[in-house]
């Protein structure tokens, strides 16, 4: 594998026994999931702050929620 490139970007995530992420799915509705391949990534806090505050406008639902950061590797495989 050759490293090619390396991003943090920011996740929202409800720190349970299993952690569950903030995803939007096909309808365009917030849900939470424990794939972390499919949540909402974004690219500073800011725009995670924002997501939250339209997840609780969407669904009345003021659970607990926290903003995590994640690297994300970018490579190259070799056969």
């Amino acid at each position: 594998m050759i490293d090619v490139k390396k991003d943090i970007r920011y996740v929202v995530a409800m720190m349970s026994d299993v952690p569950m992420f903030l995803f939007r799915n096909f309808t365009g509705q917030y849900a939470f999931t424990d794939n972390i391949s499919v949540a909402v990534k974004t690219f500073d806090k800011y725009t995670a702050k924002q997501i939250i505050k339209q997840y609780i406008e969407q669904s009345g639902d003021h659970c607990s929620m926290t903003i995590l950061p994640i690297e994300i590797s970018y490579k190259i495989a070799e056969d």
